[in-house]
């Protein structure tokens, strides 16, 4: 493989995030207690036991979902690599980007992968700057940073198309 320049890690970290999804757990976790090892219903219409289980599980692999998901971000001399664990990993030559810039992009419909927006695919966890490109073909991309100044001081070192 290449020498890679640059690599970051983000992940879900904000802490109101996880306030929010845990919140949503303990009344789950509450009513599974009650429910299946104190033998009271919970709440005024109870589930059934096993779809009771089912959406604890559920909400179990919700939450699993965001602890493992993440965004790696690696830079060569030929190519900027993306793994958003676990859905997909794209790679973006060099010779295929037109034009680049580094820039604070605000609010884009949330975090994740966004298709359709006006920087087009955007691939972000949190944070609001970002390494936004155009290729060849039209098509634009926009792939969130944490460290703006270290990824365009790479690429201006390494060459690429990158704009002030």
């Amino acid at each position: 493989m290449k020498q890679i320049h640059y690599q970051e890690e983000q992940r879900f970290t904000q802490w109101w995030l996880w306030t929010l999804l845990l919140g949503i757990a303990l009344p789950i976790c509450h009513g599974l207690y009650q429910q299946l090892y104190l033998g009271k219903p919970y709440g005024s219409n109870p589930a059934s036991n096993p779809t009771f289980i089912g959406f604890g599980l559920l909400y179990a692999g919700i939450l699993w979902l965001f602890y493992v998901m993440r965004l790696r971000t690696k830079v060569t001399d030929k190519k900027i690599i993306i793994h958003f664990y676990p859905f997909l990993k794209r790679e973006f030559l060099k010779n295929g980007i037109t034009t680049a810039k580094v820039l604070k992009y605000g609010f884009v419909g949330g975090w994740g992968i966004r298709y359709w927006t006006k920087y087009g695919t955007v691939y972000n966890v949190k944070g609001n700057k970002g390494l936004y490109f155009k290729m060849n073909n039209g098509d634009k991309y926009l792939i969130g940073t944490q460290h703006p100044i270290a990824l365009k001081k790479v690429l201006k070192a390494l060459s690429w198309p990158i704009e002030d």
